[in-house]
């Protein structure tokens, strides 16, 4: 999908999808059965729980995941490090998170081990202006 506005949630079930992007406002999605899904790149704002929920789904539908992309909006609340469900296939983790401060980036520590056999790890953070100026 691409430029679809408006949506808000998206179902992908007993699909061969390879690949799934949605970037922009972040959605619900629902994942189930996709045994040739390698790559997510997904948008998840302001919410833990969204993101604990989407690794749940992802470590029992998803089974071959190899890369995962999460672009991450609102972390400021989270303060403190949650358990997620084990990500052995992935190998590629690209977080990126628009955060007021660095203070609380390290619940992302989470988010890593949750995907113990990664070779390659980046992380990209923006200290957006408007967020520190209020």
């Amino acid at each position: 999908m691409r430029l679809c506005y408006g949506i808000e949630s998206v179902e992908i079930c007993d699909s061969n999808v390879a690949s799934f992007c949605s970037l922009g406002s972040p959605i619900s999605l629902r994942l189930d059965n996709l045994q040739k899904l390698e790559k997510i790149c997904i948008s998840i704002g302001y919410s833990w729980k969204k993101i604990n929920d989407m690794f749940c789904q992802i470590s029992c539908s998803v089974p071959y995941l190899q890369v995962l992309e999460l672009y991450l909006y609102g972390l400021q609340g989270a303060r403190e490090l949650l358990p997620f469900p084990n990500l052995r296939k992935v190998i590629q983790l690209m977080i990126s998170v628009v955060e007021r401060d660095d203070d609380g980036l390290f619940v992302l520590t989470s988010l890593v081990e949750a995907c113990p056999n990664l070779k390659r790890f980046s992380i990209e953070v923006v200290l957006h202006l408007s967020l520190v100026l209020n």
